[in-house]
């Protein structure tokens, strides 16, 4: 969209301010997903830390 949007601009079919605004929409919304996804990351290995499972697990134990 943001390419659609630049093409009309540079052959003049767009409207006066209307590249402006959605170029900034797109870029917020971008940089907000983008957050969302980071902290989607970070929250998921809290909780596997959280969880305390070990990282192997022990299928028999031999006594010496």
């Amino acid at each position: 969209m943001g390419i659609q949007t630049l093409i009309r601009y540079f052959t003049g079919h767009a409207v006066q301010g209307f590249t402006t605004v959605i170029l900034l929409l797109l870029i917020i919304g971008s940089v907000i997903m983008m957050s969302l996804g980071i902290m989607g990351y970070y929250l998921a290995k809290i909780y596997e830390e959280v969880k305390r499972r070990p990282v192997y697990i022990i299928s028999e134990v031999k006594e010496s």
